[in-house]
């Protein structure tokens, strides 16, 4: 299907069904927006975790960094586990289980510049989420291998023998002066040497402790990388998350919308009913050419033509003169899927307004299966099914006249014995010579789903007229007829709707074989 067609179906089928697409997208987007309403307010508390202490060193090394990116997305895994969670379940003894607690209310994130792990916690009460958040924070950090407090001690005592050591070279400095400062004075080589001997020692000593303190000045720095401080403890959140009512109606009007057209199409579909409000166009491929008023009036006089039904036969007739254009003797066959009485009174009509306008008309009973058309004009006797059987005999010979000059009816005797054994592969033959004795020959046809004579007689006319009739046909037989008649080759220049009286419209059934019509005496 071209886009085009595509487009203009999806007009259609809009404009058919806009009251359920409608319906669908207000109680898609009644139902979201109540929903969201009657939801309790739902509120976020954060604390935020420190992963090592690199950034507190005086001299942070880089080489950490990454190490500690790798621990912070370890931890924030770890989070939402188990070992985690159910110890928190059963310190705050919360009132929901621990996979709820993963997978609905927490969330974490690494922030890789600040080497930081932001873990949130979504809940109904304020609170409750802060406790919840802080818990999970120490149960984290109980879990990580160092705590701040033995790293803490740790330092304090680093920082004392740091300290102790400072002093004592700051002492041994002094000696060194006074060693130096007295080495001036003395004139004896023994004091002098004994002087120059304690003066190494000293420097040796200053060295070593220099070298140990160096050591604890570089412990004192280096970062405790696998362990977990808190940075910023979650506090009780003051207002709720906001409800974002409109993004959720209008996305579930859309939805809903988009589920209406949905469901319009495939009711559009399945909709096996013809109505007046269908465009056989979209339905079933095919032009409606007129929408016929039925009840017999008959187009016999200047005042019928003047009728609802009478309109539309002019214009079905205009309709039918611009395919009839180039032809110098054309063949109309009036056919249905199942062959009706109202069928045969239009085809009666058209024959009449093709003769009223000057033309020599031939109307043909070509439903052998019923006399219907025939017993219109009360016309009797050999017709079609003498024609079929010889093909040679002459055709004006078996033609009745009618009130009209112009027009000439081809009588059909359905009740003759074996009239329906008829050799109905002599229709080409049949066809040419009817064809001959009028400019304008109208086949009230045999019903295309009954029988094979249809699709016999269709490819030999000029042109093929498919009329629906709503009263015992849906939409699935006009595919079918049209599918017969496009595989016999025929052409179908359109379809013409019949519009029963709604009050009296007959029961949409009919039998797999209708019976014949017949008139009221």
């Amino acid at each position: 299907m071209e886009t085009w067609d595509l487009l203009d179906r999806g007009h259609y089928v809009f404009r058919r069904w806009w009251w359920l697409v409608v319906l669908a997208g207000l109680v898609s987007g009644t139902t979201a927006g109540y929903l969201v309403h009657m939801q309790p307010p739902q509120y976020l508390a954060r604390t935020t975790l420190m992963v090592g202490n690199n950034l507190r060193s005086v001299a942070p090394k880089d080489n950490l960094s990454g190490v500690s990116l790798t621990l912070a997305g370890f931890y924030a895994e770890m989070a939402r586990r188990r070992p985690i969670t159910e110890p928190v379940i059963h310190q705050l003894q919360l009132p929901f289980s621990a996979e709820l607690l993963s997978e609905r209310m927490i969330a974490t994130r690494v922030i890789p510049q600040a080497q930081l792990i932001e873990l949130t916690v979504l809940d109904t009460n304020p609170e409750r989420a802060a406790h919840i958040a802080n818990a999970l924070a120490q149960q984290l950090i109980a879990y990580s291998p160092t705590s701040p407090e033995k790293i803490e001690s740790q330092r304090e005592f680093t920082q004392t023998q740091i300290e102790d050591l400072a002093g004592k070279i700051k002492g041994i400095d002094q000696q060194i002066d006074q060693l130096k400062g007295s080495l001036q004075s003395m004139t004896s080589a023994g004091e002098i040497a004994e002087a120059q001997q304690r003066l190494r020692e000293l420097e040796t000593i200053k060295a070593t402790d220099q070298a140990t303190y160096q050591g604890l000045l570089d412990r004192l720095n280096d970062s405790a990388i696998n362990s977990l401080a808190v940075f910023e403890p979650a506090e009780p959140p003051a207002t709720p998350l906001p409800r974002r009512l409109f993004p959720i109606v209008a996305l579930a009007a859309l939805l809903g919308l988009a589920i209406g057209m949905a469901a319009a199409w495939l009711l559009e579909t399945w909709d096996d009913i013809w109505s007046r409000q269908r465009r056989t166009d979209v339905v079933v491929g095919q032009p409606l050419l007129a929408t016929i008023p039925t009840g017999w009036s008959g187009i016999v006089s200047d005042s019928s033509l003047a009728t609802p039904r009478g309109q539309q036969c002019l214009a079905l007739r205009a309709e039918l003169l611009l395919q009839l254009a180039s032809a110098e003797r054309s063949t109309i066959m009036v056919t249905s899927a199942y062959a009706t009485l109202e069928r045969s009174r239009l085809s009666s009509d058209i024959a009449r307004l093709f003769a009223r306008s000057g033309q020599q008309t031939l109307l043909v009973d070509a439903n052998l299966a019923s006399d219907a058309l025939s017993a219109m004009f009360q016309a009797t006797g050999a017709g079609i099914q003498a024609l079929l059987r010889d093909p040679d005999q002459p055709v004006a010979a078996l033609l009745w006249a009618t009130e009209q000059p112009e027009l000439a009816l081809l009588p059909g005797d359905a009740h003759a014995p074996n009239a329906q054994l008829v050799p109905a592969l002599h229709w080409p033959h049949a066809v040419q010579a009817i064809a001959e004795q009028a400019e304008v020959t109208i086949f009230d046809g045999p019903a295309v789903l009954i029988g094979a004579d249809a699709t016999l007689l269709a490819p030999h006319v000029t042109m093929v007229l498919l009329v629906i009739d709503p009263a015992i046909e849906g939409v699935a037989d006009t595919r079918r007829a049209l599918a017969r008649l496009s595989e016999a080759g025929a052409r179908v220049v359109g379809l013409v709707l019949l519009d029963h009286d709604r009050r009296s419209r007959p029961a949409m059934a009919r039998s797999a074989a209708p019976q014949p019509a017949t008139l009221d005496a």
